[in-house]
């Protein structure tokens, strides 16, 4: 029996990024994309205008903080701006995160219906 790949939804498109889709021989990486916020598309929600960049203020001090760990340390956790994790998922994931005990990023869009 052949063994699969498992397959990761990415949010790029193949013509654009060939190579990186490639580039982890693990997993099986299918661009999506792109995905555009809604302000641009059916303008459902006007508020949604993100797409990328540095939205945080101090990003100097997430810097600074990198750059005393030591190299391919870190462990960086993203779920993007789409994903919705409810309360009990997150906790799940931050147990996680700090029993790993590696340095972690977590990146978590604070949103105004969102439970803290």
């Amino acid at each position: 029996m052949q063994k699969t790949k498992p397959k990761v939804l990415v949010n790029t498109f193949d013509s654009l990024e060939p190579d990186a889709l490639k580039a982890i021989e693990e997993y099986e990486l299918i661009g999506i994309g792109p995905l555009i916020p809604s302000a641009f598309l059916d303008g459902k929600d006007p508020s949604d205008k993100g797409v990328g960049g540095d939205l945080s203020r101090n990003s100097e001090d997430y810097m600074q903080w990198l750059n005393s760990k030591p190299e391919c340390s870190v462990v960086y956790v993203s779920f993007g701006s789409l994903l919705r994790l409810p309360k009990v998922q997150m906790e799940e994931i931050a147990k996680g995160l700090i029993e790993c005990g590696r340095p972690f990023l977590w990146v978590i869009r604070v949103d105004e219906n969102q439970e803290e």
